[in-house]
């Protein structure tokens, strides 16, 4: 489901735009399509030309990083 919308967005908001916009990569783009989610740095500026256009941009669809410490992180801190 979230490859489509991530398709579905860029569709809508153009691939040229969203390479200008957060001067991103060709590749970038493609990543971002094969892998159903948009790099968390990229929620501000894709939400507003999202808004531009009239599309919904769930947060899900962005690659957050979890707020909940990884096993490794805490044996560390031990």
């Amino acid at each position: 489901m979230s490859k489509e919308k991530i398709k579905e967005i860029i569709a809508a908001v153009g691939a040229e735009a969203v390479q200008k916009r957060l001067d991103v990569s060709v590749f970038a783009i493609r990543h971002a399509k094969r892998d159903g989610r948009f790099a968390a740095s990229w929620y501000i500026p894709l939400r507003e030309m999202c808004e531009e256009v009239g599309v919904d941009c769930p947060e899900s669809l962005f690659n957050w990083k979890s707020s909940m410490p990884s096993p490794l992180t805490s044996e560390v801190a031990q």
